[in-house]
């Protein structure tokens, strides 16, 4: 393999990673998926301890106040913070 192929095989590799990325939208979608009927208030980008995240607000009937950090990188929800009605 020469030196040529190789960087051209690692550029192609890193621009696929890079497109893998999810969307603002993909975001809100896991939100709903994870907590069917759920209203998006806001959606943030944000880096937490090196990792892109999207962090979605949002609410329920039963949830007052939603929040959940989403990888930007593998739409795994990293985190959540629920409030429920009293």
């Amino acid at each position: 393999v020469t030196k040529i192929a190789l960087c051209t095989l690692t550029l192609l590799f890193a621009a696929s990673v890079a497109f893998a990325n999810i969307s603002r939208d993909e975001a809100a979608n896991i939100v709903r998926s994870e907590y069917p009927g759920a209203q998006i208030l806001e959606i943030e980008y944000d880096v937490e301890h090196g990792v892109e995240v999207y962090e979605v607000k949002f609410r329920t009937e039963t949830i007052r106040k939603g929040e959940v950090e989403i990888s930007v990188a593998t739409g795994e929800i990293i985190s959540r913070e629920i409030k429920t009605h009293r």
